[in-house]
């Protein structure tokens, strides 16, 4: 099996997000939190909502996934940024906001 030896050049094209992969993924998103607004499974939830955000350049999704996350890192778990979190990510599949 060959390999590269060495770095090699990455390309700086755009990556456009995929709109139905991106509503499966606020889909799953919503559920998990609707399930479980708190415990170790938000860290994770948060984590995923804002790698998915940013890559769909969702700055107001990032906005409000980084607040929840801030706040676990201070052990703060605020229903209201819970809370704003779903009903962003609920927004979104109701309007099936095109990125």
């Amino acid at each position: 099996m060959q390999r590269p030896t060495g770095p090699r050049a990455l390309s700086n094209d755009d990556v456009n997000p995929d709109q139905m992969a991106y509503s499966d993924d606020i889909s799953l998103a919503a559920s998990l939190l609707d399930e479980h607004p708190e415990g170790p499974m938000l860290d994770y939830i948060t984590q995923f909502v804002g790698g998915v955000a940013r890559s769909a350049k969702d700055d107001a999704l990032v906005a409000a996934a980084d607040r929840l996350a801030d706040a676990r890192t201070k052990g703060q778990t605020p229903p209201e940024a819970v809370k704003a979190l779903l009903d962003m990510l609920q927004n979104r599949l109701e309007s099936k906001i095109a990125i």
